[in-house]
């Protein structure tokens, strides 16, 4: 019994000690605060991030056709830390492209 606690507190001690087991904390990445989760409704012309009220405003809602769920691109990428630079439009191949660093 005695091996068996001892044991677990060692365990206790490597997982506190080891700094990659931890998830990034939001001073260590200059942002406000790590994103937990973003929520889309669809038809609602709004998203919420980590459960933060009032939600940021759409001029578009999601939608579903074909058995297929549509997003705004350009909201999606801002909800996960993406400035408006980083997103493209190419009218021409009807393309939608994000760029980061992740």
């Amino acid at each position: 019994m005695k091996k068996f606690f001892t044991l677990i507190i060692i365990l206790a001690m490597f997982v506190i000690l080891i700094p990659w087991l931890h998830p990034v904390q939001a001073e260590q990445t200059g942002k406000e605060q790590p994103i937990n989760s973003v929520v889309f409704k669809i038809g609602v012309p709004y998203y919420v991030v980590n459960g933060q009220t009032p939600g940021v405003k759409m001029d578009v809602s999601p939608f579903i056709q074909n058995d297929r769920t549509f997003v705004p691109v350009r909201f999606l990428g801002n909800a996960l830390g993406v400035s408006n630079d980083n997103i493209t439009w190419d009218d021409g191949s009807q393309t939608a492209t994000i760029k980061g660093t992740w």
